[in-house]
């Protein structure tokens, strides 16, 4: 009884050392999103603890992450700017490894830390194919995107780990990513498949954004943060009659859709 006594407050003195690190960074988070451009696509890359996140943002820009093997590694988001392979640069972002399971005291603090997932271009969803749990680890992932309101932006999976597959499993699961919608197959580890995921994230950027120009009347805000939050290479101008704000911006196109009916010829010069 004194063993499970200790172990009690053990894990309650975790948890609470773990939300408190959770709120940190929440907070830092938000001072992130305010001080970031909007002149770049955001990738963020999510997946279940241990999927190889860390070890994928060191092998791309040398970021200097922690890649440790243990729950919430990562606790502090870690974001660089890469350059894709025909030339197109975004921001690249880690963020706290996903865990099935979570305590209930530490649910609401966790999903906090991913509301940022919203106004991400593209989500990276980074599985450990190797795992015998893969498949309730992809269905853990995008349970919680849903969860956290980011259903709707396009998503990326990519199966990490081949160089720990058995050659007969590897084989099978090369030919299966052939013909699953938005999969690749990579090794964060040895490189082997990463410029193929780069090709491929250039590829679905370019095929679900597309540029804009229009004319936002004033009455329209909520529009233009939700342009400013999801576009890229924004330009703003305003009318010299009071018409309101001109935008120029690369979006997706479930943004582009919204702003259609504001479309503009012009442009205020600079």
């Amino acid at each position: 009884e004194k063993q499970k006594e200790v172990d009690r407050r053990l894990i309650s003195k975790s948890i609470t050392r773990l939300r408190k690190e959770l709120k940190k960074v929440q907070a830092r988070r938000a001072q992130l999103r305010v001080g970031r451009s909007d002149k770049y696509p955001t990738v963020t890359i999510v997946g279940y603890t241990n999927a190889g996140k860390s070890t994928l943002l060191n092998h791309l820009c040398d970021a200097g992450v922690i890649a440790e093997d243990m729950l919430f590694a990562t606790l502090d988001p870690t974001t660089r700017k890469v350059e894709l392979p025909d030339g197109l640069e975004v921001l690249l972002t880690d963020t706290v490894g996903f865990i099935q399971k979570l305590p209930t005291t530490l649910v609401a603090a966790f999903k906090s830390t991913l509301e940022e997932l919203q106004e991400a271009t593209l989500i990276i969803n980074l599985v450990d194919i190797s795992s015998k749990g893969a498949r309730a680890q992809m269905r853990a992932v995008e349970s919680i995107l849903a969860e956290v309101g980011a259903e709707d932006v396009p998503v990326l999976n990519v199966w990490n780990k081949m160089d720990a597959l058995p050659p007969h499993k590897l084989q099978q699961l090369k030919m299966r990513s052939q013909f699953t919608e938005d999969t690749v197959l990579i090794s964060a580890l040895t490189g082997s498949g990463v410029e193929d995921m780069l090709s491929f994230i250039e590829q679905k950027l370019q095929g679900d954004m597309k540029r804009v120009q229009v004319l936002l009347p004033w009455s329209e805000g909520g529009l233009l943060n939700e342009l400013h939050e999801r576009g890229s290479d924004v330009e703003e101008a305003y009318g010299t009659q009071g018409e309101g704000t001109y935008v120029k911006a690369l979006v997706p196109n479930s943004v582009a859709n919204k702003l259609k009916d504001y479309a503009t010829a012009s442009f205020p010069e600079a």
